[in-house]
């Protein structure tokens, strides 16, 4: 006897054990499949295998009912038994005859094999009426596979009572979503089976039960926010529309996990919401705009600001004013807000007036595009009501501030000029200086920056802004307060100030803002005089104070702007001031450096300062500087003199604009030259000396002269840019002392 003929002797009620041994055969040893047999069937074996297979089943479900399933098992593993070795009926029986059952029932579907027994079957033993018995998670998976897929087949096939078995296999897609790990394609199944719900009585008894595992869709992340399968939002949208009644249950549950949406979630639920409201027609949409849209306008309006679900509601009614760009949203916002919106503005709680002046604010125009032009310019007026900008409640002030200048920004091409002229300034003279609130008047200063955004704004703020410079000295903190401390950078700042004084149009625009506060500029640039004689007496320096370049510039800038205020105010004597400043502490400090043998940075500050005091500067340090080198010890002192001759000569070195001058090549005694004159004059006898001394005390002369080397280095570094009468000069000494040297070299030999 064969295997198939084997398996059909074997389901009769007589021979239980060996149908069990087939149906548990496959596996490697003996891979018989079920599915294979059946399927290489011929139609006559097929009709007999199912007509035996239900009366087989309707057998075992009379010994032992689905109910008792849980409880037999239970009961033979406490006391030890094995389950799959009796010959009573048992559920592991009752199991693999329904698996066997279900999966010869899809293939006789697949193959669209028309048989019978067809109905009767489905009437009598449904699987629905087994799986109500046992929840999915105690359900064996190959029985709930089968199952799960005879009842997708029966219900696509549309076979008689499909709506039983629709209902079975859109629970078990729908309950097993809730249980795995990553349910994508479970949710794609539930959505392929969504038109069950359409054949489901809503208000049936038997239906709660589908009923709470719809609603639970709202309470799981995974179907909000799920973004990998489109099916999801599909399905959620769906769900509104499915039952008039039903949109309201859902809002409700919506509405009572408001408080745990986290902001992603929020944004996926105000996008079903908006999808769901679009789709909706009829009674559904009448429903959705009530039940739905128009509470959570109420809500945005009745709730307090400290409610935790306050700014999620608000969130939902902001989604559907930004699509305001679709003139079905305008018309529906038009009369939602209609019956609540307006009365709102003027009730006599003033939170509820607060949140009503956001609303508008954030609604703002609130029209039907259906309507003529005439009635939505009356409606825009009357939206356009400044009596909220004068509420005795500060916070309905502040929101009626941030309201106006949203308005400004979003609407002001649109608005009459009177109108705009008007909203500003009492923005700007009469809420900025508001001495009731300083709430409102910090709100004036964060919302303007809204209108700012608005390029079409700027001319007529650049006339009015300048009023609001008095509130600087607000004594709210709220008001006035640093928001980040920064490193000071006056070395920019005198930059700036250079430039605007070398350019006439920004020296003149600079000299034109008022004799008060150019003097109080000047008072700050002279300050920088005590930063400068500290470097000039040599004092130890802070790291973080300002660099002596930083204080020079501050001072020139300081002798300039002395100048032009002494031109226009004759009784201010700025300018000489200042010369007295620099003759006093400056001219009187360079016998003291040349004397004491100062340091070269000292002196280079001097020579920096302005024509003619470099000049003055210059000419005291060469004196001084001749006559230390001739005085009897002078000798000690040359590798000093070197650094101070060369920073003399560095700063009087003519730049590359001034050699191409005529002036410069057709004056050749002007002081540049004759300061560069006298500096070679001392370079001579400060290697007379040198020469004289290593004749002398010659190890005494060979140290002087190496200590001289540096100083030597940097001196022929910046005579190499001078122009040829002193580069002569200078280089005709050094040829002298090499012919005077290997004269002598030779003399030497000679003898």
């Amino acid at each position: 006897m064969s295997k198939r003929e084997a398996f059909l002797a074997a389901t009769y009620k007589e021979n239980v054990e060996d149908f069990l041994r087939f149906i548990q055969l496959h596996n490697k040893a003996d891979p018989f499949d079920v599915e294979e047999v059946v399927q290489e069937m011929p139609r006559d074996q097929k009709e007999a295998l199912w007509g035996k297979l239900c009366l087989f089943l309707q057998d075992v479900l009379q010994k032992l009912p689905p109910e008792c399933w849980e409880e037999s098992n239970q009961a033979r593993v406490e006391d030890g038994m094995d389950v799959e070795s009796s010959a009573d009926p048992t559920p592991t029986m009752a199991f693999w005859t329904w698996s066997t059952h279900c999966m010869v029932g899809v293939l006789f579907i697949t193959c669209s094999v028309q048989v019978s027994l067809w109905s009767p079957w489905s009437i009598c033993v449904c699987p629905s009426d087994v799986l109500l018995s046992l929840p999915v998670s105690e359900t064996p998976l190959p029985l709930l596979l089968h199952i799960h897929t005879l009842c997708e087949a029966w219900w696509k096939k549309e076979l008689d009572h499909r709506e039983k078995f629709g209902r079975t296999a859109f629970l078990i897609s729908l309950r097993k979503s809730f249980l795995l790990k990553k349910p994508g394609a479970e949710i794609q199944r539930v959505w392929s089976l969504h038109d069950v719900l359409l054949s489901l009585d809503y208000t049936s008894e038997e239906n709660k039960e589908v009923l709470d595992l719809l609603l639970q869709c709202f309470h799981r992340p995974v179907y909000i926010r799920n973004d990998d399968v489109s099916e999801v939002r599909r399905f959620l949208v769906f769900l509104f529309s499915w039952n008039v009644n039903f949109i309201w249950v859902i809002h409700g549950t919506i509405k009572n996990q408001l408080e745990f949406y986290n902001s992603s979630l929020m944004t996926h639920i105000t996008e079903i919401y908006f999808r769901a409201w679009k789709k909706a027609d009829g009674e559904f949409l009448e429903q959705m705009e009530s039940s739905c849209i128009q509470d959570f306008m109420q809500c945005a309006i009745f709730l307090h600001r400290s409610s935790p679900v306050y700014a999620k509601v608000r969130q939902i009614v902001s989604y559907f004013h930004s699509r305001k760009s679709c003139p079905r949203v305008e018309k529906m916002l038009d009369g939602l807000y209609k019956p609540i919106l307006w009365k709102s503005l003027f009730v006599p709680n003033s939170e509820v007036r607060a949140n009503a002046t956001l609303l508008l604010a954030d609604a703002f125009p609130i029209h039907d595009p259906a309507q003529g032009s005439e009635n939505i310019d009356v409606k825009i007026q009357k939206q356009l009501d400044t009596r909220l900008l004068d509420d005795p409640y500060p916070v309905v002030r502040s929101n009626a501030v941030l309201g106006v200048c949203k308005i400004l920004a979003k609407c002001w091409e649109l608005l009459p000029p009177a109108i705009i002229t008007g909203f500003l300034k009492k923005l700007i003279t009469e809420l900025s200086c508001d001495i009731s609130s300083p709430d409102v008047r910090c709100s004036v200063f964060k919302c303007l920056t809204i209108i700012l955004d608005n390029a079409l704004s700027h001319p007529l703020l650049e006339k009015l802004l300048p009023t609001l410079k008095y509130s600087l000295h607000d004594n709210s903190e709220k008001m006035v307060r640093i928001q980040e401390t920064v490193e000071a950078k006056p070395e920019l700042a005198l930059v700036y100030l250079d430039y605007l004084f070398n350019h006439s149009s920004t020296r003149d625009t600079v000299l034109s803002v008022g004799e008060k506060s150019l003097k109080q500029l000047h008072t700050v640039l002279g300050n920088w005089k005590s930063v400068l004689y500290t470097h000039l007496n040599s004092t130890p320096q802070d790291p973080t104070a300002p660099s002596v370049e930083t204080a020079l510039q501050a001072f020139l800038l300081h002798g300039r702007l002395g100048a032009h205020l002494q031109h226009q105010v004759s009784n201010y004597l700025c300018a000489e001031m200042f010369c007295l400043w620099v003759w006093e502490m400056t001219i009187s400090k360079v016998k003291s450096f040349t004397c004491a043998r100062s340091s070269s940075c000292q002196v280079n500050i001097l020579l920096h300062l302005p024509e003619p005091l470099n000049l003055t500067c210059a000419y005291i340090c060469l004196h001084d500087l001749f006559s230390f080198v001739f005085s009897e010890a002078g000798y000690l002192g040359i590798p000093a003199v070197l650094p101070v001759l060369k920073e003399i000569a560095d700063s009087f070195v003519p730049d590359d604009e001034n050699r191409n001058k005529k002036k410069y090549l057709e004056e050749p005694e002007d002081e540049t030259t004759i300061i560069l004159g006298v500096v070679v004059n001392i370079f001579h006898k400060v290697i007379e000396i040198l020469a004289r001394r290593i004749k002398k005390e010659p190890e005494l002369g060979k140290q002087l002269c190496l200590s001289a080397v540096p100083g030597l280095t940097d001196f022929f570094q910046v005579a190499q840019t001078w122009k040829r009468a002193p580069l002569s000069g200078v280089f005709s000494t050094i040829f002298a002392i090499m012919v005077v040297e290997n004269n002598h070299v030779l003399q030497k030999v000679g003898s």
